[in-house]
């Protein structure tokens, strides 16, 4: 409903910024909805018994209402299963990098709290 707000406030002259926002806020729930159907397969090599996935995370509003880490997870994992991998540690991907931090912070308030990346789990594999 705001958002059609916006739109016919843009329509009626209300001005470039609300059709800025509303672009920027279609392009964040695009990217979030696509984000969270990726696939974290990595095409196995042959003599390959050992592998680490990266699980991306992603922050803010929208993933508060959209995704949740134990789906993701899930999910991941499911994936890996089926391709005859077998979970053997899962760790979560802390960085301690201050120029990403300050990047996601900018990001998060560029996009007035709505989206931002953040910090995901590795999942070391095997197979037998």
């Amino acid at each position: 409903m705001i958002t059609l707000n916006i739109l016919l406030q843009a329509a009626r002259g209300g001005g470039i910024t609300n059709i800025v926002f509303l672009l920027i806020l279609v392009i964040i729930l695009i990217y979030a909805i696509s984000s969270s159907k990726m696939s974290w397969s990595n095409p196995p090599v042959n003599d390959q018994t050992n592998k680490v996935i990266n699980v991306p995370m992603t922050a803010g509003l929208i993933s508060l209402f959209i995704s949740s880490p134990q789906k993701l997870l899930n999910d991941a994992i499911k994936i890996e299963n089926a391709n005859g991998w077998r979970v053997v540690q899962v760790i979560p991907a802390d960085s301690g990098n201050l120029l990403l931090y300050i990047s996601r912070l900018l990001l998060l308030c560029v996009t007035f709290f709505l989206y931002t990346t953040a910090n995901g789990y590795y999942v070391i594999l095997e197979k037998n």
